[in-house]
């Protein structure tokens, strides 16, 4: 994650106070808001540059990542017509979320904490956490962090919630999503979690079209708890290796028997292996205690 640094590092300048700031020949109030905020690492992310070059790397995000990013942070989609053929965006509306691409690292944010912004947060993490497993050899890492936040609409994120979701990330090993202690503490003091789940149970026992009740109901089990594989010192080391107890998202849910290990690329890295490992017996526990 490259990021987090640059930006923490204008906190003295746009967030020391509550007054107005000088952005691009005017004057603007800018004050922080509680929020949900998600941020993703592509893992090996190094060694697919190396191998597809920038050129390729970028050619693979305007064609099948992006897609997928926006697709999550929609929240929505509509089928427009192009060159004669059906074709299927994203539709931006109220319902969506806002996202940022800087290199290897994604940044979505809900601007607040309500129960709707948790729950819209969940669908947009679990779609782009699923979009890992499609076979691009580019899977994800996030976490789900929570403080608060100013973004101006642009190009300045600053505040707690970015570096909870920061420490969040960087702290598993493994291909996944968990939501970060400080935001678990936040959503369970609120009923959000077993609000979730009466949230799809009402949706499913209201749904009369089987398809979308059997959608309801599975979406009802994206956040399940589990032995969080984490890291510590992984900048500075010795690295140590341990787990914490958490929620987390289950992309088993929707992708193919097997795609935790075809999503990586080999590798002799020890570290790496762990993370492959560590995904693999997810995908292996989910798929047995989640179904």
């Amino acid at each position: 994650m490259r990021i987090v640094k640059s930006v923490t590092f204008l906190l003295p300048l746009f967030a020391a106070g509550y007054g107005d700031y000088w952005v691009g020949g005017e004057w603007y109030t800018l004050k922080p808001i509680n929020s949900f905020v998600v941020m993703f690492d592509f893992l090996g992310f190094k060694d697919l540059r190396n191998g597809r070059g920038t050129e390729g790397i970028y050619r693979l995000y305007m064609r099948n990542l992006l897609p997928h990013i926006q697709h999550a942070a929609a929240l929505s989609g509509k089928i427009v017509q192009r060159n004669g053929q059906s074709e299927y965006v994203p539709d931006f509306g109220p319902q969506s979320i806002a996202y940022g691409v800087v290199s290897d690292s994604i940044i979505l944010f809900a601007n607040g904490d309500s129960f709707d912004h948790f729950l819209r947060m969940i669908l947009a993490s679990h779609s782009l956490l699923c979009s890992g497993f499609t076979g691009n050899k580019a899977p994800l890492r996030g976490a789900i962090g929570y403080g608060d936040l100013i973004y101006d609409g642009n190009s300045i994120w600053i505040g707690s919630a970015i570096e909870d979701a920061y420490d969040g990330e960087s702290s598993q090993v493994w291909s996944g999503c968990a939501i970060t202690p400080v935001c678990e503490q936040f959503v369970s003091e609120n009923g959000y979690i077993n609000q979730y789940r009466k949230y799809w149970d009402i949706a499913y026992r209201h749904e009369q079209d089987h398809n979308k009740a059997k959608k309801f109901e599975k979406a009802k089990r994206r956040i399940v708890e589990y032995d969080i594989p984490k890291q510590c010192n992984p900048k500075t080391g010795p690295v140590e290796y341990g787990v914490r107890k958490g929620y987390a998202l289950d992309w088993t849910l929707n992708v193919y028997e097997g795609a935790g290990e075809k999503a990586f690329l080999r590798s002799t890295d020890n570290h790496v292996k762990m993370i492959i490992e560590n995904t693999i017996k997810f995908e292996k526990w989910a798929r047995v205690h989640n179904r």
